[in-house]
């Protein structure tokens, strides 16, 4: 019978994976900067290491930018996504919205008091909407 034990006895040592999936040094800093934000930011709330396993941030940041003209401002959570492209990791901004706009249309729906408030307390509407395409 063949056993995985060392000549002393010992237990194998079994290479341990990285609980990273990005390292910093892959990281775009360059573009984290041009979102207002930096590492040092991320580090002092701990969202940098949440980052590097693959995980989106826990809290919330304001990112602003200017992109080619295209003024941008918004609240959003962070990930890291390394493009098959490219050597480097670029941060993902994910879109935050505080309350969902119930005032306008949404593909030709027009939400009704009672819609609304059945939303706004449960976050289901209560019936399926007539939804129009574009």
């Amino acid at each position: 019978m063949e056993t995985n034990q060392t000549s002393e006895g010992a237990a194998p040592t079994n290479e341990t994976k990285s609980a990273y999936k990005y390292k910093v040094e892959e990281i775009d800093w360059t573009s984290l900067e041009k979102l207002n934000l930096n590492r040092a930011l991320l580090e002092k709330n701990g969202q940098l290491d949440k980052l590097l396993k693959g995980y989106k941030s826990d809290g919330i940041y304001r990112i602003e930018g200017n992109f080619d003209g295209i003024v941008m401002k918004g609240d959003a959570r962070l990930s890291l996504r390394k493009p098959k492209d490219s050597d480097q990791v670029v941060v993902m901004a994910h879109g935050v919205r505080l309350e969902p706009d119930l005032k306008n249309q949404f593909y030709g729906h027009v939400f009704t008091a009672e819609d609304k408030d059945n939303l706004k307390k449960t976050g289901n509407m209560g019936g399926l909407p007539n939804l129009q395409t574009i």
